[in-house]
């Protein structure tokens, strides 16, 4: 006769195999989402060429979203105004902005720590000056 197998040990292997299988889902997410975000190809349009205004741009993946707000005067960004981000723990990307002002390009340094909402910031801002 053979011995049944306890619902305990039952239990054990179901949880078992669900800790697996979001382990792996959530593994393959996340490298899909960096593979995305190292993708992301920032420029900084030419300045020079762009008119007095307020330009809005966004830009969005499935983990993040930004809209921005860019002034520009005199061929120089005046202000950047995030209007939403959406976003887990890229909060402290948003100082992103003033470094843009002070250097009036968009090649600066990604926040570390929030690297993905660094480059979501940027290529918002990106997008609103193209939109000029």
């Amino acid at each position: 006769m053979s011995n049944p197998i306890s619902p305990k040990v039952i239990i054990l292997i179901v949880v078992l195999l669900l800790v697996v299988t979001v382990s792996v889902i959530g593994t393959i997410f996340f490298r899909n989402t960096a593979n995305k975000v190292a993708e992301i190809v920032i420029s900084t349009p030419d300045l020079d060429k762009i008119n007095d205004g307020q330009y809005q741009g966004t830009y969005a993946t499935e983990m993040i979203a930004v809209t921005v707000a860019v002034k520009v005067q005199n061929h120089q960004i005046t202000s950047i105004d995030i209007l939403e981000h959406k976003t887990g723990k890229g909060k402290p990307a948003e100082v992103i902005t003033a470094d843009v002002i002070a250097q009036q390009s968009l090649n600066v340094d990604t926040i570390t720590g929030a690297t993905a909402s660094s480059k979501h910031i940027l290529k918002a801002i990106q997008v609103a000056l193209e939109s000029a």
